[in-house]
């Protein structure tokens, strides 16, 4: 019955619902653009989003954020300034989490990977994957969705040019 959704920042960021979306609140206020969701394939109280902050800057500040709880409360991770767009967590190997955007403030843009480590039922770190991995796709700034099949082993990125598909972990 637990459902997460997005709102405008100076709204509190974050829904979340414990009735199927019947009734909302906003667990904890947090000025942030969250973005679309992954869920752990075998633990539910962890959930991930991309958070774009805005900070008064020309650009946001990029954040992967993690809930421990079923999304009551969020951890953010800061990766510098941009914007991202989508992530998709690796149903089978849910150590590795895809997120597409910019990251303007190191001018690269495109599909980036990280590492999550684990401590029991909890989310210790997120760290990035050095490189950006666009190899195959035609245009990297629009890209829109990101899906990873665990019954295909797929990930899937959808742009306005049309859908991509690695095999190889985006390698």
């Amino acid at each position: 019955n637990l459902v997460n959704a997005s709102i405008a920042d100076w709204q509190g960021g974050i829904l979340e619902s414990e009735d199927a979306g019947t009734t909302w609140t906003v667990p904890s206020f947090w000025y942030a653009y969250a973005g679309p969701y992954a869920y752990h394939p075998n633990l539910p109280n962890i959930t991930f989003t991309i958070a774009n902050q805005y900070t008064g800057a020309a650009v946001n500040t990029v954040n992967i954020a993690h809930s421990d709880d079923s999304g009551l409360t969020w951890n953010p991770v800061s990766f510098g300034q941009g914007n991202f767009v989508a992530v998709a967590l690796d149903q089978t190997d849910p150590t590795t989490l895809y997120v597409a955007g910019t990251i303007a403030s190191e001018g690269t843009s495109g599909i980036y990977k990280f590492q999550v480590v684990y401590s029991g039922g909890t989310v210790a770190s997120v760290m990035r994957v050095p490189g950006v991995f666009n190899a195959g796709l035609g245009s990297t700034d629009d890209i829109r969705q990101l899906i990873y099949s665990k019954a295909s082993g797929y990930l899937y990125a959808a742009t306005a040019a049309g859908v991509y598909r690695s095999s190889n972990q985006a390698l």
